[in-house]
């Protein structure tokens, strides 16, 4: 069974190029950046896939540092007034840093969850950015449309 880390400690906020040339989306609404200095990725849900949660985000679920995540394996949950959704993992990995204030402050992900409201760091052992599941931000968009 999986287990979530539930400790809060201060973190610096980090800060992305909304989609930026490093950065990838999947089908069910996360989007993975990708560094430019090692094979470490940061991962959130879209700004589309926090709005078809219906309501504010209350709870999120953050996976363990230094677990190993396998592809479609349970990454994170998060709950909103409506729904509670389970992410599964897009990149293969082990989780190196979690964003703990989302844990406390779930209204991050609920203003800024393509910045500050990120949710995990994954290091690959492999070079997931070639996965054919990643969709390009054009990729993504065309999607969002035909399902709107």
């Amino acid at each position: 069974m999986y287990k979530y880390n539930f400790k809060t400690i201060n973190l610096a906020i980090r800060s992305f190029s909304t989609g930026g040339k490093n950065r990838v989306y999947t089908s069910d609404h996360q989007w993975v950046e990708w560094s430019d200095k090692d094979n470490k990725a940061t991962v959130g849900i879209t700004d589309h896939g926090r709005k078809q949660l219906k309501g504010k985000i209350n709870t999120v679920y953050t996976p363990r540092v230094g677990q190993n995540y396998k592809n479609d394996d349970l990454l994170y949950v998060v709950s909103s007034d409506q729904f509670m959704v389970k992410f599964m993992n897009p990149i293969s990995g082990t989780v190196t840093k979690i964003n703990e204030k989302v844990i406390e402050q779930p209204e991050l992900v609920n203003n800024d969850c393509e910045n500050t409201g990120w949710l995990a760091i994954i290091e690959t052992k492999s070079n997931d950015k070639d996965n054919k599941k990643l969709l390009s931000k054009k990729e993504y968009d065309e999607m969002t449309k035909r399902t709107k």
